[in-house]
């Protein structure tokens, strides 16, 4: 293997690809996180996390029951409630040009909501080498790492290793997601899926 300072040096992007990789892929209980808080007539908007890899759901409390509403693009969104001082109970939500997340109509009233998304976790770093992923899924950010090392140093022997790296990759996440898709419907966790982060809105 090529061992030369460029090469070293671009080990930190093959892993930060890798992972990036990885949360758009995997959706696995452990991601989950389910955050509560409240929006009304004085706010339209729901931060986006920080650690956000995918969104799965928004729901508001409405008469005691809880209802999902349904995701929109922003175009719609500010064609549905042109002006703020139009209000009603909220039917949609959808990213905005800001980065967070825009409710319409506009809050009547104040209302309860649950938004759920799948997490990513905090960078692999030199100080910060480990997380639940390397202890659990260590094959699957070291394969598709590389994949990209193997594209990285583009040689004939290079090209056969990405292919092979890119398989085991595709195979295990498959797995994991399988696993995944069992737990739910077996209405259990697996010892090794720790249940969803609840979080408060700040």
């Amino acid at each position: 293997m090529n061992s030369s300072a460029e090469l070293q040096a671009a080990i930190p992007s093959f892993v930060r690809m890798a992972e990036d990789r990885i949360y758009r892929k995997l959706r696995a209980s452990w991601q989950r996180v389910v955050i509560n808080g409240t929006i009304g007539t004085n706010s339209r908007t729901i931060a986006r996390p920080s650690d956000l890899a995918l969104t799965r759901s928004l729901r508001v409390v409405v008469n005691g029951f809880s209802r999902f509403m349904q995701y929109r693009e922003s175009e719609f969104l500010y064609d549905y409630i042109p002006a703020i001082a139009t209000t009603a109970e909220p039917l949609y939500w959808g990213l905005g040009p800001d980065g967070n997340y825009l409710v319409a109509p506009n809050p009547d009233a104040t209302y309860s909501y649950d938004f759920s998304y799948y997490r990513r976790l905090a960078p692999l770093t030199p100080s910060a080498p480990g997380n639940f992923l390397t202890d659990n899924a260590y094959d699957v950010i070291f394969a598709a790492a590389m994949v990209n090392a193997a594209l990285f140093l583009q040689d004939d022997r290079t090209e056969s290793m990405a292919g092979a790296y890119e398989k085991l990759f595709n195979e295990r996440i498959l797995e994991l997601n399988k696993i995944e898709m069992a737990v739910d419907s077996d209405g259990y966790e697996a010892s090794v899926t720790p249940s969803p982060v609840n979080a408060k809105a700040g």
